[in-house]
């Protein structure tokens, strides 16, 4: 198959009553649901509006709240043959900020329209925003979308090279960049993600991160649609106010992979109560991922200790290492073995060397583990101002080959041709995917 499309399609024809998406509002009780032939539909009718809105090619801003509204209109873009570009919802509390970014954003993709909620259109309109330039932006309400723009729909012919969606980098140390994801970057990803982190016909997924970020949109919301298992989603403000609902939504509905950032483990530890982790029941969580921010053994050691009494296996912990230029998973801690960390020299550290040291030794840093590289995945251990591998036992840059690697950031030849392209002194080896790490 040459898309996510073709296997949506493939879905839609045979396992169409099969729920493919549930939405937990209150991160329990399931509020919607889409079963695979409901997205298809609700997909077709979304990408036939916007083939009459838009050319293929064009970049549409999603605009959304947590929900399966935004499943719907990132699907809908898929079909149309458009790129979607998903951004986070304004934020009451912190609104220049939020609005710059989002102008930052649709200004670098120029994008054609935006897609949003009802809500959020008519809050735009009084406000006269305007994302792109002095011209009135387009902004549309796909939940006002008639489900006969489904018949008006086209295929867009797609091949495994064509752009899929621009994942924006978070900008927190600079400008938002646009990493250009094609279908073969994603494809090739999910069935590295469906590979090594053990999934099954069995699997259930359950995430909370949000749907703007690659964690959450990648396997939360893209891989489950590809490895044919359901996917329960709640918001990430649900898991933020009670931990322990997260929790019992792995309990209740028989989560078998879920994960968060390093935070999220050391949250629920800190906002659980000993009788609510006692009556919690977690054996069915296989794969607990952990990765987006680096890892802390103290973090990873209180969670295992404090919900080993709820059936919670260290096993089940998988600390990982992604990134959006990769579209997602680097690598990840194998299935059968305990997650694990060294204890290292830090003086040694910030000189580029590594030293291990025993425990409770002066200077130490415990480092965790992120596992083996995933897949085909070539790695270079890199000195970045001579362009040279690494001897063992120096730090050094993290280059990356493989088919996971994305085409480059849109409309920065430069930035790209510098992070994407690299190549070895002497050897000419090449190209790589310069990490920064």
């Amino acid at each position: 198959m040459a898309s996510l499309v073709d296997l949506s399609r493939w879905r839609a024809v045979h396992q169409p009553d099969s729920v493919a998406y549930h939405f937990l509002k209150d991160g329990l009780a399931p509020e919607a649901s889409l079963t695979y032939a409901e997205l298809d539909h609700r997909a077709r009718a979304i990408a036939g509006f916007l083939q009459s809105h838009a050319k293929v090619g064009d970049r549409i801003l999603l605009l959304y709240p947590p929900g399966l509204h935004f499943v719907c209109a990132f699907l809908g873009c898929l079909y149309a043959g458009v790129l979607a570009v998903p951004a986070p919802p304004l934020d009451p509390l912190r609104m220049k900020h939020s609005l710059r970014r989002l102008q930052s954003i649709a200004q670098d993709a120029q994008v054609t329209c935006v897609l949003t909620t009802s809500e959020i259109v008519n809050t735009a309109e009084r406000a006269r925003l305007s994302l792109v330039g002095e011209d009135p932006t387009h902004w549309f309400a796909v939940d006002d979308v008639g489900e006969w723009w489904a018949r008006q729909w086209r295929q867009p012919g797609l091949a495994q090279d064509h752009l899929a969606y621009l994942q924006y980098t978070s900008g927190s140390t600079s400008t938002p960049k646009g990493v250009m994801v094609s279908h073969r970057n994603l494809l090739h990803q999910c069935k590295y993600i469906t590979k090594f982190a053990s999934y099954d016909a069995q699997s259930v997924t359950l995430s909370w991160m949000p749907h703007f970020h690659d964690y959450g949109l990648v396997k939360g919301i893209l891989h489950p649609l590809f490895a044919g298992i359901p996917s329960y989603l709640m918001p990430a403000l649900a898991f933020l106010k009670r931990p322990i609902r997260w929790l019992e939504a792995i309990e209740r509905h028989g989560i078998t992979h879920s994960g968060g950032p390093n935070f999220a483990y050391g949250h629920c530890v800190r906002l659980t109560t000993p009788d609510e982790r006692r009556n919690l029941n977690l054996s069915s969580w296989r794969v607990a991922s952990c990765g987006a921010e680096p890892i802390s053994p103290n973090t990873m050691e209180q969670f295992i200790e404090a919900f080993q009494a709820s059936g919670f296996r260290r096993e089940a912990f998988h600390p990982a290492y992604g990134m959006a230029e990769f579209t997602l998973l680097i690598s990840l801690k194998r299935t059968q073995d305990a997650p694990s960390f060294r204890n290292l020299d830090a003086r040694a550290l910030e000189k580029g060397f590594v030293r291990e040291l025993g425990e409770g030794q002066k200077d130490v840093r415990p480092v965790v583990s992120c596992g083996h590289p995933v897949g085909e995945t070539e790695v270079a251990i890199v000195d970045p101002e001579t362009f040279t591998r690494c001897d063992p036992d120096v730090v050094g840059e993290i280059w990356l080959a493989d088919q996971s690697v994305a085409k480059g950031y849109w409309n920065r030849p430069e930035e790209t041709n510098q992070t994407f392209g690299a190549h070895l002194a002497v050897t000419g080896a090449g190209p790589y995917l310069r990490t920064g790490d």
